[in-house]
């Protein structure tokens, strides 16, 4: 009997969130331990070269990865077209970051940026060489190769890194790291899938995949630009030591969001894909997506925000409390990213591309204004105007949400109002019953246990849809475990 939608995404959502929580947790440690080795400069280093590497990876996939995915009627030959341009691209873009290192160092006035940059831009090569093995899992909603895969090469390169962290090689232990990571990452994909491009490239496999991923490309690179923005004005206008901290707090604010939407995002898009043209069964499904992201999500980052300080002195010292402030206002900033992403993922799956690339040029124009107005306020006034733009960024992508499923964005907020409620009151208490005790574990474990009891009652009062759907899944979770041993 054919898998049901439902079971498809439970149990792609079960195995994509193995991968994303096994890998959670491993990063989570390697980083902690990277963190109390490292300074604030190491890191500020590799911040630096964020968006020059953000940029190239944009250009090296060019949106053929979700057209592979979109495309009900993709071929053998599509996907070795796709694995060829990316292979060409990458070095491509390697040679220019190679040959353009001296003028980043100049940039930024840091010298030992040529050789780091030269270095860690052999990772986009890396990548690449994987980026069709990961699409054609992607399409199998098969995420359990994909989590044996990114685990491992994690723990590799986190075993390297450590250790040459320890040795006292500075930056060079974060260059390591990331390449082994990629190296490692596309290795293992390669001996699990066994594939290997069958084809030449194709001029006419080329055109169709060009013309609805280069739109994705523009609109990708765009908001790759205004993300990684952030870093080059900071370690411009700032420091090293400043952009450090920032990053951190960012890295830190936005991990539990960019799991959460990583995983959903991975697999709604090919299974809502297979539904594009039901507008009604299509409608349901987005709307269960959305509430169970959101009541997943939301309570998650208003925690992270109300345990902010304990957490940070936990986790990597109080050298690093600057960050606390900073890790606060972008926990909000963060919070609105699973919503935000499932309305722009819906015109993906409609395969309005065109679509998606005018409301990103509108919302990053509107973006980089706001953040050259919070310029003169300071990093905080830099955390405080992404913080706004987040909430601007969900209204424009919810407008074509309502033209094509009749979910505006009131209607959606109004959806979500309960969640976002009882999560409120969920972290101000949270942050209230610790404040009494001075030692950041007890802050910790005070505050996160007297978080759930509140929102697990009230969701369970409220009869918030989470709770089934989390069940469902474990069971699922449960179920799949015991039968791959």
């Amino acid at each position: 009997m054919a898998e049901s939608l439902r079971e498809k995404s439970v149990r792609g959502v079960v195995w994509s969130a193995i991968e994303r929580f096994s890998l959670l947790g491993v990063q989570f440690v390697i980083q902690v331990v990277l963190a109390r080795l490292l300074s604030p400069s190491d890191y500020g280093l590799v911040g630096m070269l964020a968006v020059f590497l953000a940029v190239s990876q944009a250009f090296i996939d060019c949106g053929f990865t979700n057209a592979l995915i979109q495309n009900q009627q993709r071929t053998e030959r599509d996907f070795a077209t796709a694995f060829f341009f990316n292979a060409a691209v990458s070095v491509l873009f390697y040679v220019l970051l190679f040959a353009g290192a001296p003028l980043i160092a100049d940039f930024y006035d840091m010298p030992a940026l040529v050789s780091v940059t030269r270095v860690i831009g052999f990772s986009l090569v890396l990548a690449a060489l994987s980026a069709v093995h990961r699409t054609k899992l992607t399409i199998r909603v098969d995420f359990k190769k994909q989590a044996q895969a990114s685990l491992s090469a994690v723990v590799l390169s986190g075993v390297v890194g450590i250790a040459m962290a320890y040795n006292g090689f500075g930056v060079w232990a974060l260059v390591a790291q990331t390449l082994v990571n990629r190296g490692a990452n596309s290795l293992f994909l390669w001996l699990l899938i066994r594939w290997h491009p069958q084809h030449f490239f194709s001029v006419a496999s080329f055109k169709p995949m060009f013309s609805y991923g280069s739109k994705l490309v523009v609109a990708h690179l765009l908001h790759t630009i205004y993300t990684n923005l952030y870093s080059l004005v900071i370690g411009k206008v700032f420091s090293a030591a400043a952009l450090g901290f920032y990053s951190r707090a960012d890295q830190m604010a936005g991990l539990p969001a960019t799991s959460g939407s990583a995983i959903l995002t991975r697999v709604t898009f090919p299974l809502l894909a297979t539904v594009q043209n039901d507008d009604a069964r299509l409608s349901d499904v987005y709307r269960r997506y959305m509430r169970v992201a959101t009541g997943a999500i939301v309570p998650v980052m208003l925690g992270l925000c109300a345990l902010s300080e304990p957490i940070v002195v936990v986790l990597l010292g109080e050298k690093w409390l600057p960050a606390v402030p900073l890790m606060r206002v972008l926990c909000l900033a963060w919070m609105l990213d699973p919503m935000t992403l499932v309305n722009l993922n819906l015109l993906n799956v409609k395969g309005r591309s065109d679509l998606v690339l005018r409301l990103e040029i509108i919302k990053k124009t509107t973006a980089t204004l706001i953040l050259f107005a919070g310029l003169p306020f300071g990093l905080m006034g830099l955390c405080v105007g992404r913080a706004i733009y987040s909430q601007i960024a969900l209204a424009m992508n919810s407008y074509y949400t309502g033209k094509f499923l009749k979910m505006t964005y009131w209607r959606q907020m109004r959806e979500v109002v309960p969640i976002y409620s009882l999560a409120a009151v969920m972290g101000v208490v949270a942050f209230v019953v610790t404040i009494p005790f001075d030692n950041p574990w007890v802050q910790i474990v005070v505050g996160v246990a007297v978080g759930a009891v509140i929102y697990i009652a009230g969701a369970k009062i409220f009869k918030f849809e989470i709770l089934d759907e989390a069940l469902a899944m474990l069971v699922k979770a449960k179920n799949l475990v015991f039968k791959s041993k």
